[in-house]
């Protein structure tokens, strides 16, 4: 009896044991951690959702672990700080052995994300203790603006991004901490992949002091094709100058530009093209009659140029205050001709923007190559921007814990401005002051354009010459 009771103790035993066994196997996990850039992720963590397995990778970005667990559907789960978390769904069935990699990306608004904050400095957000605003390439891209600084407008916070020109190459100010002297400038510091640029730049007030401070400098941003534009941080707070020193006062502007990702060859090519004309026109009286003078050689009367119009006697009209004494002056209406210099000043700008470029590369060697043409007319005729430029990157991967970075940038713009604002030689301004009787395309013997009244500068000249 008691052999019998053993051998059914045995027998449920090991039934329990045989269906334990079957619900739980031992899993090898491997595989491979990159970021979007084809470089392995050094140190992410891998877990399986709802256990204590896991591990990190290691310098190649590899990983394996082994487990026993139960057959069935699982999450593994990546991590890394300053990317994305990310989580693959596995099935643990017949199979013990899985490869699974994976491709993390930068996470743009995690307050641990790694920052560049000098030329080789790094260091997370929250350690900073200082205000870092990020403005990622896909959201310049949809500003619709060949101008980085115009792109970059109502995407900083605190920041006053300002057009005080009206020329097409740009004339933008950027204040990330408000105006910091009255003599010097107030602009940030513009750092791009590590190397400070000068934001100087002449433009036409500075190269003929005679018109007067017209002209708004342009910013050297202007030079820079937003499409090769990877990432723009802006550090505006105090900590800048502790690593650029007083240079940072203003703020700092850092850019990165793209480099090239593993795979196969990508090539891109975008273009576009854009109409610019004047919204809306001042209005501008084309009556075709105007009192006429004799008797009388004043310089203007009401705005009316009586030593150059030839009138003859006619009503009398009194009022006329000379010497101190009233005077009365002999009138009439007289025919003249009146012209909208609008029609002559302003056109309809056309602009085209074209990019071209290729990435590509393998584990260890990536390459980026770009070539970008842009040119855009202003309304003012005689006004344009054109810039070409071309931009070189190498990364090459000497061994696990060295790596080269080879770049070249070649910009070269040219402008074509003419005086604007509330000073003499504006033509914009000409418009204002000038009695419209006179023919501005009338030109003398010698194919000059002859001048509008005694004093006043024709504005198609300034248009023509300068």
């Amino acid at each position: 009896m008691k052999k019998q009771f053993t051998k059914f103790v045995l027998g449920v035993f090991s039934l329990l044991l045989m269906s334990f066994t079957s619900l739980a196997q031992n899993y090898n996990i491997k595989g491979k951690i990159t970021d979007s850039n084809g470089q392995p992720m050094i140190g992410a963590t891998i877990v399986l959702k709802g256990t204590t397995f896991g591990t990190a990778a290691n310098t190649a970005g590899e990983y394996n672990f082994s487990m026993n667990v139960k057959t069935g559907n699982y999450e593994l789960e990546f991590r890394s700080v300053g990317f994305s978390t990310v989580t693959k769904k596995v099935v643990l069935g017949a199979s013990t052995d899985l490869n699974v990699n994976t491709e993390m990306d930068e996470d743009g608004m995690s307050l641990d994300e790694v920052v560049v904050t000098g030329s080789t400095l790094k260091s997370t957000r929250r350690e900073l203790g200082n205000s870092i605003s990020t403005v990622s390439a896909q959201s310049i891209r949809n500003a619709g603006t060949n101008n980085l600084a115009g792109a970059i407008q109502g995407k900083i916070a605190g920041a006053q991004v300002t057009q005080n020109s009206g020329d097409p190459s740009g004339g933008i100010t950027i204040r990330l901490r408000g105006i910091k002297s009255l003599a010097g400038s107030s602009d940030p510091l513009y750092v791009i992949d590590g190397v400070v640029v000068s934001n100087a730049s002449d433009n036409v007030s500075q190269l003929a002091p005679s018109i007067g401070s017209a002209n708004g400098s342009q910013n050297r941003l202007a030079d820079i094709n937003p499409n090769d534009i990877e990432t723009l941080n802006v550090l505006n707070g105090a900590a800048a100058a502790a690593v650029y020193g007083s240079r940072a006062a203003n703020g700092v502007v850092l850019i990165t530009t793209k480099r090239g990702k593993s795979g196969t060859p990508k090539v891109t090519f975008s273009t576009n093209f854009s109409a610019n004309e004047l919204r809306k026109k001042v209005f501008v009286s084309t009556y075709g009659k105007q009192f006429g003078f004799a008797g009388l050689r004043l310089h203007t009367i009401g705005g009316v140029s009586a030593a150059q119009i030839a009138a003859n006697p006619g009503t009398t009209v009194t009022g006329i205050i000379r010497d101190g004494a009233t005077t009365n002056i002999a009138t009439n209406l007289v025919d003249v001709t009146r012209y909208d210099y609008q029609d002559q000043i302003f056109q309809t700008g056309y602009g085209n923007d074209n990019n071209v470029s290729i990435s590509g590369g393998s584990e260890k060697t990536q390459y980026f190559g770009s070539v970008s043409y842009m040119k855009n007319q202003g309304i003012v005729k005689g006004t344009d921007f054109q810039r070409y430029g071309l931009r070189l990157r190498l990364d090459q991967r000497l061994t696990n814990w060295a790596k080269m970075s080879v770049g070249v940038a070649y910009s070269n713009s040219s402008s074509n401005e003419k005086p604007n604002g509330n000073v003499f030689y504006s033509p914009i301004n000409s418009i204002n002051i000038t009695n419209n009787i006179w023919d501005a395309n009338a030109r003398d013997a010698s194919g000059k354009l002859q001048a509008v009244e005694p004093t006043r500068v024709n504005p198609l000249s300034v248009i023509e010459d300068m």
